[in-house]
């Protein structure tokens, strides 16, 4: 009888650490896959930061050139300012040419009115890069603190069921409540998105993973708000 109930032991202990080594291995695999969307993620950070780091560069360097032909146009207009002073000099001692001169006049007035004008478009342009730039900086902040976030419980890891024959186990789609045929905890499918939404919204899974996404929305959006302040 002692030789029995030993074998029997000897056997639950054998099932027990192959069942134990199973789980270790599935938890391997999930951590494994962590670390890569992790490692993803990151990267993707480092390449967005790099991009907002260049496009800063190229609006300043764009905003040095508009200010360097705003000086140009100025100088321009003041000299077609000097010019038409000294056409309406001429007009009154050369009567011969003051029809002539009277056009220069006008003409003198119209470059200098253009140039105006383009100097009020040059200086638009260059607020506009200014603020592009402000832009620039204030996603080079988002980013930087940009982590990547995943608090969703996956339903079969919550209620620890047949997951493998589920297809919310197979699926990259978190939210189980829109995956389609899904096995309930009797194993038996619970039918389309519509037929079992009632008995989702009742799920312990779906009011911790809607109380996630609330909770992660305020915070995108608090942060947004510190940065439109600062």
């Amino acid at each position: 009888v002692v030789a029995d109930e030993v074998r029997a032991l000897a056997e639950q202990t054998t099932q027990s650490t192959i069942q134990i080594t199973q789980m270790i291995s599935e938890i391997q695999k999930e951590t494994k896959s962590a670390v890569e969307a992790m490692e993803s993620g990151t990267r993707a950070v480092e390449e967005g930061a790099a991009l907002a780091i260049q496009a800063n560069e190229a609006f300043e360097a764009i905003l040095s050139s508009i200010n360097q032909t705003v000086q140009t146009i100025q100088e321009i207009a003041a000299a077609s300012q000097e010019q038409a002073a000294s056409s309406e000099e001429m007009s009154s001692t050369m009567e011969g040419v003051e029809e002539i001169a009277s056009r220069n006049a006008i003409g003198a007035q119209q470059v200098a009115s253009a140039a105006e004008q383009q100097r009020q478009t040059m200086e638009n342009l260059a607020k506009s890069a200014m603020e592009l730039v402000d832009m620039a900086d204030l996603l080079t902040a988002l980013v930087g603190r940009f982590k990547v976030v995943s608090d969703f419980q996956r339903c079969w890891r919550y209620w620890d069921c047949n997951y493998i024959e589920c297809p919310a186990y197979q699926s990259k789609e978190e939210k189980c409540w829109l995956i389609a045929n899904t096995l309930g905890r009797d194993g038996i499918p619970m039918g389309s998105v519509m037929e079992k939404r009632a008995r989702c919204h009742q799920c312990d899974v779906f009011k911790i993973n809607t109380l996630v996404e609330e909770e992660l929305g305020q915070g995108q959006e608090e942060e947004l708000e510190e940065q439109s302040v600062s």
